[in-house]
Parts: C-alpha cells; structure tokens; sequence
C-alpha cells in the first residue's frame, strides 16, 4: 500500500506551498521474514506421469513366463502311469512274501508263515498231533478205498445180492471209521489241552479247531510240514 504525506507551509511571499512525500506503506524488516518463509516450506517438483496402460503387468524382478512355460509348470505326470507302477510293486511284493510263506510251510523261517501258524503254542500243537499215530493218518486214504470200492462191487454184480451187500457194507464202513476218528480226536486233544495249560497257561483261541484240522489230513500232506518223528512228543 502506497501513502502520499503532504507537508503544507506558507512562504515569504504569501504564497502556500505543499510537498508531497510518497512511500509505499511497507513496514521495516516485513519483506525480510517474507523472503526466509518462503525459503522455509519445501519446494515439491511434480513429476510427469505416465501413461496407464491396464494390460501392462510391471516387472517383478524377473522376466514374465510365457505361454509355453506356464503351461509346462502347470503339467503334472499323469496318474495312470502311478497306479501302474503300485500295483506292479505291489504284485511283486505279494509274490515274494507268497514265495516266503511257502519256503517257511516246508520247514524254511517260521517268521514267514501265515498268521494262524505263528506263536510257540501254534508249534506245540503241530508237533504233538504229528508225534501221535492218529487215526486221521490214514483215514481219507482208507474212506477212499471204501467208496470206490463199494461203487466197483455194485457195478460188476449189477442187482444181484452180493453187490448190494458189498456197497452197503462198505458204507457202513466208512461211517464207522468216522465214528472212530472222531473218538479219537476227543481223546487226542483232552490230554493235549492238559498239556497247553500246563505250559502256557491258558489254551489260545482256536486251537481246539486247529488241532482238528492237523489231525483230519495225512501226514505228509500237512502245512507246515511235520518237523518232528512219531514218539518226539514236545515238552
């Protein structure tokens, strides 16, 4: 803001005389403290800008993977081919354990046989059914020689009495025989379960039907193979 001051005087000669004096309204050291604040605040440079482009993706670090590769990564090898090598695996462990098991029934490693076999008291029960002279040693082979008999005897007389006798008789045969084996198991596994309480202290489930079946088959053809001679009685 611009002031004008005006003097006014009177001169010798009556005249009035005025002097203006102008000055520009500013207050002493303003335009100072003026100039340091606006050195004070920071200056802010505006920088261009670029075009936005919304299908460019900006760099990561690396370069961006193309098609091909990105469908590489995410190919994955087929699941067929593993099933096949599983159960390729698989059979072949089956095989070997079957190979195993059937070296261990022939008197190969006892660790090897099947679950039924397995077990100290399993071992007892075998080797005193195949120490005994049972009946059931011979008894399929002698029902055998009974039936066909009686088939051949009744073909060859035909109707006549004799044929009728021997088919009968030899029936009756059998049915005797099986009488006799089954007295025979009684009394083989009474004095063997004595002994399995006696030893272990309790009879295992089962065992009752697994000593049924060592004694119902023929020696040689008993699995696991006998390891012990009639007369070796276990202790």
């Amino acid at each position: 803001m611009v002031g004008v001051v005006s003097v006014v005087g009177v001169g010798l000669w009556g005249r009035v005389w005025c002097v203006p004096f102008g000055y520009d309204g500013r207050v002493f050291g303003r335009k100072k403290e003026k100039a340091e604040a606006e050195a004070v605040q920071p200056q802010v440079v505006e920088e261009p800008q670029a075009p936005v482009n919304p299908k460019f993706t900006p760099k990561k670090g690396r370069p961006t993977p193309s098609r091909k590769e990105q469908q590489a990564a995410r190919r994955q090898p087929l699941v067929v081919n593993d099933r096949k090598e599983a159960k390729a695996r698989e059979r072949e462990a089956m095989a070997k354990a079957r190979e195993r098991q059937n070296d261990a029934l022939m008197g190969g490693d006892q660790r090897y046989l099947p679950a039924v076999d397995r077990g100290s008291q399993r071992r007892y029960i075998r080797d005193y059914v195949d120490a005994r002279r049972n009946l059931g040693d011979f008894m399929l082979a002698v029902l055998l020689v009974l039936l066909i008999g009686g088939w051949i005897a009744q073909g060859v007389s035909g109707t006549s009495s004799v044929g009728a006798t021997v088919y009968y008789g030899s029936v009756y045969a059998m049915y005797a025989l099986m009488i006799l084996w089954v007295v025979d198991y009684f009394i083989l596994w009474r004095s063997l379960k004595k002994k399995l309480i006696a030893k272990f202290g309790e009879v295992q489930r089962g065992s009752g039907m697994y000593a049924f079946n060592r004694v119902m088959m023929i020696r040689r053809m008993r699995r696991p193979v006998p390891m012990v001679k009639y007369g070796e009685y276990p202790h």
